[in-house]
């Protein structure tokens, strides 16, 4: 149960609240920054979330690697589209992840 879908979703609600923290020390401390932060933040998480998804069907005992060799376009669209209905999950423990990026700002003011 808890490789099925349990642990791969917390992983995932995870990496959602942890990325944006990082990013938000090397970008500027604007709304454009804030924003950059949102967009990178949420292509990672798509990717990470995709990989998750790999390596869940690995464990399931598919040929994943059979199936990147077969048709690797295909297959890679299919992870990343999993990524993306992650979102479900993922997005909104991001978008407050990313809203409390500028109470850590030094120099610029919400």
């Amino acid at each position: 149960m808890l490789s099925g879908g349990l642990l791969p979703g917390l992983v995932i609600v995870a990496l959602a609240a942890l990325i944006p923290r990082p990013l938000g020390r090397w970008l500027p401390e604007t709304f454009f920054g804030l924003i950059l932060n949102g967009v990178i933040s949420a292509a990672l998480l798509t990717v990470l979330a995709a990989g998750v998804f790999a390596v869940t069907y690995v464990w399931s005992g598919t040929q994943v690697g059979a199936m990147l060799g077969f048709a690797p376009g295909v297959t890679l669209g299919h992870f990343l589209r999993l990524g993306l209905s992650a979102g479900l999950l993922w997005a909104p423990v991001l978008v407050l992840s990313v809203a409390s990026v500028p109470g850590r700002w030094k120099e610029g003011v919400w």
